[in-house]
C-alpha cells in the first residue's frame, strides 16, 4: 500500500507531517481563538472604568468582573457601595455612587496585563488622589446635567403626549 504523499501530487514535505502535531496544532489554534474571543468582552470592561456608559451599566459591568475573581466570588455590589464610602472623609469617595471612583484598572501596554486597583481610604483621606477627584468632580457634574436634561426632555415629551391624548377625547364629544 502506498504512502499518503506516494498517491498525491502535492508537496510531499507538508503531508509527512505527524498527525499528533497536526490535532496539537489545532487545539492551540482553538485555545488561541476562544482567547481573543473572551477578550471581546474586557473592552466592555475598560469602558465601564472610563465611565462610557451609565452609572448603573458601569456598576453592573464592574462587579461582573471583580466576581471572576475566587475572592470576590461572592461580592454584593449594592451593600459594598453602602459600607465602603462611610470609610472615607473625601467628598469625592464618601459620596461616591459608582465603582469606578474608587477602584480602577492598571494596565500594561506592552504585556497587556491588567491589574486591579483601588484607591484605599488612608492614602485618598490624606489627599494623594486630588487630580483624579477633581476630573471626577467635572465627570459627576456633566453626568448630573445630563440626567437633568434627560429627564426634562421625557417630561416634556410625555406633556405634549397627554396634550394629544386630551385633544382626541375632547373631539370625541
Amino acid at each position: 500500500m502506498p504512502y499518503r504523499h506516494e498517491t498525491t501530487k502535492r508537496n510531499p514535505a507538508i503531508l509527512r507531517i505527524p498527525d499528533t502535531f497536526r490535532f496539537l496544532a489545532g487545539w492551540v489554534l482553538l485555545f488561541a481563538l476562544a482567547g481573543n474571543l473572551s477578550a471581546c468582552s474586557s473592552w466592555k470592561v475598560k469602558k465601564a472604568f472610563e465611565g462610557e456608559y451609565t452609572s448603573h451599566e458601569n456598576n453592573r459591568l464592574i462587579g461582573d468582573y471583580c466576581q471572576t475573581c475566587h475572592i470576590h466570588s461572592a461580592f454584593s455590589t449594592g451593600d459594598h457601595l453602602d459600607s465602603a464610602p462611610q470609610k472615607y472623609n473625601r467628598k469625592v469617595f464618601r459620596y461616591a455612587t459608582e465603582c469606578r471612583t474608587c477602584h480602577y484598572l492598571e494596565i500594561n501596554s506592552f504585556t497587556e496585563e491588567v491589574k486591579r486597583k483601588t484607591r484605599r481610604p488612608r492614602e485618598a483621606n490624606k489627599g494623594e488622589f486630588r487630580d483624579f477627584e477633581i476630573e471626577m468632580l467635572k465627570d459627576q457634574k456633566e453626568r448630573l446635567t445630563q440626567e437633568v436634561q434627560e429627564e426634562k426632555k421625557k417630561a416634556s415629551e410625555e406633556l405634549k403626549n397627554l396634550d394629544k391624548d386630551e385633544d382626541k377625547l375632547f373631539g370625541l364629544f
